[in-house]
Parts: structure tokens; C-alpha cells; sequence
């Protein structure tokens, strides 16, 4: 481990990217305390799959974050799906009929996300966190310091901090004891995307493939009737009669789920998110130097940032056969998939890694020896 800096930095949130940020601050010798709002670390039952460049970050942050990956990370079962990142298939067909595959270098690298939180937790120091703390508002103070107040009144200072919000689809559900489920075993051991207009769901195994994750999106113009909250009840008949006209997979799936869901908005305006690494170099030993670092990551990153956000819902438009110029050819909508998702795939993290050395270089006048930043 590096020698302690002299810096004091506030993680709000512990999820993935805390828990990934909070070892790669640990590891470079960098203080800080991490906020959670709940009791204690853990996650939704929902999937997460990982690209090879996030898989390669991985590794470059922390070894034992890729380490992690491995112990409860799931493929897709079939040999010849190795490759496989989705199987598309025409959600109207009965019984579906598979339009198109996309894959990569790795294939399918899925996790459980709440037993991924469970292993990754065991790799921070107990007393760096603090649980059930409910930040209301962050406010500038002397010396660069930001002071978060939290709802129960008291206060805390930091010179830098992390914000993150984490936007679900809904339903999410684990399906459990997949083999003993009479389902197409093409969607239940492998991962399967099920298109149409209106709508989309897709199938991911994990825990050894003895679990299901099931993800439904549901496209509507009706107003959110969730108020100011993000999330509302729901029923699995609400699910159903979104799903009205999908094909028998699907509907087969939607009906093992639990009979009561959360419904989650899918993207919400105005939010923010940012994260970063420290530099491990002689030169970054202070609040000041640690601007400067979050200047480069900035500069190195927002527009990467910005262009995934408008991506990720042209593609989730072309899922439901909605994107401008793409509308229901299929050929068009592979051909789209392939090409976004090879600028996220296909990210050499060293090469992005030396642009920043070299940026802050610049800015400092001094030589960056190490220096990781990623999104």
C-alpha cells in the first residue's frame, strides 16, 4: 500500500462504484469515510454485466476488485455461446425466433449484484464506513472543505466528495432454480434480449446459472404517478398487461415473478454522477492537487460520459424499434448495437490511462509516473 496522503475524501454511496472507488483510495494510501443510507452494505438481486474494458479497469484500480469479479461472476452456459453478449430475438414471435447475435472478446461476464456488494465489501477496512446516514444537502465551507448535512441533523466535512445515483429498471427479479423451471433452456442458461415496439425484457443467468435475472422495460407516454419518488408499487398483473402481445417466452417468465414489484423511473433529468481514482505520484499530497486531478479526469472524460447517456437510450429506442433512421430493420438495429457497443468494448484502458498522465503533465509541469481515471 502507498504512503497516507494528507487528503480527506467523502464517498456517498455504497454501491459498486463506492465500494470500487473506496479500494482503489485504500490501496494508493488515500483517506477517506464512506456514507451509506442503509444499515449495512448490500444490493438488489438485479444483474450486471461487464464489458471487457470494465473488466480491464478492473484490474488497473485494484487486483482484488477483478478477484472479486471472478469468484461470483457467471458465463453463459453453452459452449457455443462463449462469445455471446446477447442473442435478439423479435419479441412478436411464437415461439421467438432469434433475429441476430452480438458478441465480444469475453462474452457474457454477469454477476449477481448484492453477492458482488458482499464480496467487495470484505476488501475495505470496517472503520472506514458509516451506515444509516441520510445526506440532505452538501455546502461549501473554508479551506475547499464541503460540509454534508444529514437527517438527523448532525454534520461532516470533507474536501472532496463522490456523488451517485443509481437508476433501476423495474421488474428486476431473480427467478431461482432455473434448471428445474420449464423455460426455453436458450433463455434461461444463456443471456436473450426479446425486442418490440413499446417494450423490451431481457433474460441473464447468474449464481452458477442457478438463478434467472429478468428485466422488463416498459415504454409509456401516461404521466410517472410516483409523485417526487423514484420508485412505486406495482403488481406482476401490471406487468402482464404492459407485456400484452409479446411473445409466449416472455410472458411465460413475467408470470414466475414476484407477485408484488417495484416500478422504477428509467432515466431521470438533472442528475450527476462522478468518479474518479487517485493519482499514486510524490505530487498529489494535497486538497489543491486533487482539484487539478479531477480537472484531468474531466477533461479526459466528460465527453466519453455524455455520449454514452445519449447512447445508451438511442439503443434502448432501437430495442423498441423507436430510434430515428433505424425504426424495425433489423439489419439496422445490429448494426448499431455492434458499432456502439465496440467504442465501449473495445476501450484500451493504458492508452486512456496515458492521456491523462500525460494531460496532467501539462498542467502540473511535472512527469506522472501512475495515474488511473475511470468512469
Amino acid at each position: 500500500m502507498a504512503p497516507k496522503k494528507d487528503l480527506d475524501i467523502a464517498i456517498i454511496g455504497g454501491g459498486i462504484a463506492g465500494l470500487t472507488l473506496a479500494m482503489a483510495l485504500h490501496h494508493h494510501g488515500v483517506p477517506f469515510t464512506l456514507y451509506e443510507q442503509a444499515p449495512a452494505f448490500g444490493g438488489i438481486g438485479a444483474g450486471v454485466s461487464f464489458t471487457p474494458s470494465a473488466i480491464h479497469a478492473m484490474q488497473c484500480c485494484y487486483d482484488g476488485i477483478y478477484a472479486a469479479f471472478e469468484k461470483v461472476c457467471t458465463r453463459n452456459e453453452w459452449e457455443s455461446k462463449q462469445k455471446l453478449w446477447f442473442d435478439y430475438h423479435d419479441g412478436y414471435n411464437t415461439p421467438p425466433g432469434r433475429s441476430f447475435a452480438i458478441s465480444n472478446s469475453l462474452g457474457q461476464k454477469g454477476v449477481h449484484r448484492a453477492r458482488f456488494l458482499d464480496h467487495l465489501a470484505k476488501l475495505i477496512p470496517k472503520h472506514v464506513a458509516r451506515f444509516n446516514e441520510v445526506i440532505t444537502s452538501i455546502s461549501g465551507a473554508a479551506k475547499g472543505k464541503l460540509v454534508m448535512e444529514f437527517i438527523d441533523g448532525t454534520t461532516a466535512e470533507a474536501g472532496h466528495h463522490s456523488m451517485r445515483r443509481y437508476q433501476v429498471p423495474s421488474p428486476a427479479r431473480a427467478v431461482p432454480d432455473v434448471q428445474a423451471i420449464i423455460l426455453s433452456q436458450l433463455c434461461a442458461q444463456n443471456t436473450c434480449m426479446n425486442m418490440r415496439p413499446g417494450g423490451h425484457g431481457l433474460t441473464s443467468p447468474v449464481k452458477s446459472s442457478t438463478v434467472m435475472i429478468v428485466v422488463a422495460f416498459h415504454t409509456s407516454e401516461e404521466p410517472w404517478k410516483g409523485s417526487e419518488r423514484n420508485v412505486r408499487r406495482a403488481t406482476r398483473a401490471d406487468a402482464l398487461r404492459d407485456f400484452t402481445g409479446h411473445g409466449q417466452d416472455v410472458t411465460k417468465i413475467l408470470q414466475l415473478i414476484d407477485e408484488k414489484l417495484n416500478v422504477c423511473l428509467r432515466s431521470i433529468k438533472g442528475s450527476l454522477t462522478v468518479l474518479a481514482t487517485p493519482p499514486s505520484h510524490e505530487a498529489v499530497n494535497s486538497p489543491a492537487d486533487l482539484e487539478l486531478v479531477l480537472a484531468v479526469f474531466d477533461e479526459c472524460r466528460r465527453e466519453k460520459w455524455q455520449w454514452l447517456l445519449e447512447s445508451s437510450r438511442f439503443i434502448g429506442d432501437c430495442y423498441e424499434r423507436r430510434a430515428e433512421g433505424v425504426d424495425s430493420v433489423f439489419g439496422k438495429i445490429e448494426h448499431e448495437i455492434n458499432t456502439r457497443n465496440s467504442i465501449i468494448a473495445d476501450v484500451e484502458c493504458p492508452e486512456m490511462c496515458q492521456q491523462a498522465r500525460d494531460s496532467f503533465s501539462r498542467k502540473c509541469g511535472g512527469i506522472v509516473r501512475e495515474f488511473s481515471a475511470y468512469i
